[in-house]
């Protein structure tokens, strides 16, 4: 049995200062509704930060730039200047190739928590590849060390050590709880665990990035 959406509520959440402006963050949220009349949950909120279009998506990135973030192959601050100069965008931290030959599930594939702002040349080199792969490709093209990289992974609100071990569970709990802390100093207040609803199959997951195939493809002919 799929849960249905049930309805939109608009929930303001707070001022974000983000590059010395204000801004503030508004969520659409869905509400879902169990059709099943014995369901006891019947309607929760679903956890559904996946698309660069929503307010709560772009509030989560305002609040990473601002918390101070550096590219994992350019020793450069992720700022409005190097926004554009380095070609940064959202892009996906397990990326999709290896999610679907790992059977990850789209929501946890898409969500915001498996991606971060990062270079394009950054993203081209981890292109499909595991992490325990690319983290050491990057760390020998960017000329540094592993505790360097340790760092400007974990300036993302990542565990580096389950991000080389290809622990996609352990990471992505450990950072959604990280976010929803970073959400909460925000607030200045406790934000409630959201719940993950069951979306039915013909539900469409956008593709709004550029797939590994795409990347490899840019990256042949660079």
């Amino acid at each position: 049995m799929f849960a249905h959406v049930k309805d939109r509520p608009v929930v303001e959440l707070v001022d974000l200062p983000c590059f010395g402006r204000p801004s503030r963050l508004v969520w659409h949220k869905h509400r879902w509704q169990c059709p099943e009349s014995s369901c006891p949950t019947r309607s929760w909120i679903g956890e559904e930060l996946r698309t660069r279009n929503s307010a709560a998506y772009k509030g989560i990135y305002a609040l990473l730039m601002k918390g101070g973030s550096k590219d994992w192959l350019y020793d450069q601050d992720i700022t409005i200047a190097s926004h554009h100069s380095l070609a940064v965008d959202i892009h996906h931290v397990f990326p999709k190739k290896w999610c679907a030959d790992f059977k990850i599930d789209g929501l946890r594939r898409e969500s915001i928590v498996n991606k971060t702002a990062i270079s394009a040349a950054t993203n081209r080199k981890i292109g499909g590849r595991a992490p325990s792969k690319y983290l050491p490709a990057i760390r020998l093209e960017a000329e540094t060390t592993v505790d360097e990289i340790r760092l400007r992974v974990e300036q993302h609100h990542i565990d580096f050590e389950r991000l080389a071990a290809d622990d996609f569970d352990g990471f992505f709990n450990d950072r959604r709880q990280r976010l929803l802390d970073l959400i909460t100093i925000a607030m200045g207040k406790p934000v409630s665990e959201p719940s993950v609803p069951t979306l039915p199959e013909d539900y469409d997951l956008e593709d709004e990035e550029l797939s590994d195939a795409d990347v490899a493809e840019q990256e042949s002919v660079a």
